[in-house]
């Protein structure tokens, strides 16, 4: 193997680099000279580079002859070592070897987001070590140190490995599947891009898909938020904040299963068939008795209240669907209009039809709304 590829013997050099002013001024005044060692044939007073050589050619060399000339597996025939057998250590991986995206589920039938999961398959007749490849796009993972996948083996990538074994349906956990987490983010229902990518940068495969995203993902938006309310009124002014949901559709759309997260916390209770309207609000309150009595009993209010506040000087929404799965996640932030910064005026989603999900985190696709207190449910 060329010297330029022994990973062990370059990262040694790289550490005796940064080293070697320190290994000077240690060896002046602790060891000089060395008074100890010597066995074997060595010299008792070796200076730094010797025994860094030492560690190379005597150690790392003779192991390395050992693994995998010794114990390789086309040598399984002719070990002879009494007492003990080959390990059979697989010949090195070609290079560019391929791994395939297999199968996938963005949406798991039990409705939990993190029983998802990406299937990796090896094609080769080899086994393939993709240690340090990683998973990019639409979801995020570093494959661990010694990740290897056998020769026609599979890997079951998932957010949660836990969640992932817990599965009622195949592939699930006691069906001796190889499985590693937790890769950051989730599948999007609207379908993306994911890549394969390995440790030195090279594109190895890439999945693509078109995604089915529920009636929730499609119609329903947060279109208005009063964050940081105007002082007035028997209540403290946190206490009039409030978020407003909008039905985009056409048609009638369930809210059952329907979540605030991040921030604040919220959800539709799930079995009373709730319905928005099409082209419907309604407006979710931190206090609802404080909301009416600042803007009356005709809003359409949801029941209870969210739970903690908004931050006065913003933060992250996210609105999940009933699967758990992302509708918008978005960040607002108080410096985009002063008037929506406890002057009482709420900031107002200029199109709520937009079909770029991203723009709810830009300060253009918002308005610091016209009217005093802002306009909830309208």
């Amino acid at each position: 193997t060329a010297y330029a590829n022994l990973f062990i013997e370059n990262h040694i050099d790289e550490l005796v680099a940064q080293m070697a002013p320190d290994v000077v001024l240690d060896y002046n005044k602790w060891a000089n000279p060395w008074q100890w060692g010597g066995q074997e044939g060595y010299p008792r007073d070796q200076s730094f580079a010797y025994a860094i050589n030492v560690l190379k050619n005597d150690y790392l060399a003779v192991r390395r002859t050992h693994l995998f000339v010794t114990h390789n597996v086309d040598r399984v025939a002719s070990y002879k070592i009494t007492g003990s057998y080959s390990a059979a250590i697989p010949n090195a991986q070609p290079a560019n070897p391929s791994i395939k995206f297999g199968a996938y589920d963005y949406n798991p039938a039990s409705g939990n987001q993190d029983e998802e999961y990406i299937e990796l398959k090896n094609p080769n007749t080899y086994a393939v070590d993709i240690s340090g490849w990683e998973l990019a796009g639409g979801v995020e993972h570093i494959f661990l140190p010694g990740t290897v996948l056998v020769a026609g083996g599979s890997l079951y990538v998932s957010p949660n490995s836990k969640a992932f074994r817990s599965r009622s349906v195949s592939p699930k956990g006691g069906e001796g599947r190889f499985v590693q987490g937790n890769y950051k983010g989730h599948l999007s229902s609207w379908g993306e891009t994911v890549s394969l990518v390995d440790r030195f940068g090279r594109l190895v495969d890439t999945l693509t898909y078109a995604g089915n995203p529920s009636d929730q993902q499609r119609y329903l938006r947060v279109t208005e938020i009063m964050y940081n309310p105007a002082e007035g009124g028997s209540f403290d002014n946190e206490q009039y904040e409030f978020i407003e949901l909008k039905n985009i559709g056409t048609a009638s759309l369930k809210l059952d299963g329907v979540r605030l997260t991040g921030g604040i916390s919220y959800t539709f209770e799930t079995g009373l068939n709730r319905m928005l309207a099409a082209g419907a609000c309604i407006v979710i309150a931190r206090n609802p008795s404080a909301f009416s009595s600042r803007y009356g009993t005709a809003v359409n209010l949801a029941p209870g209240a969210y739970t903690a506040s908004l931050d006065n000087a913003g933060e992250t929404i996210k609105l999940e669907d009933r699967t758990n799965s992302t509708i918008l996640e978005f960040e607002y932030d108080d410096e985009w209009f002063p008037t929506t910064d406890g002057q009482g005026h709420s900031l107002t989603i200029k199109n709520p039809a937009n079909a770029d999900l991203d723009s709810w985190s830009s300060k253009d696709a918002w308005r610091a709304g016209p009217q005093k207190n802002g306009s909830p449910g309208s």
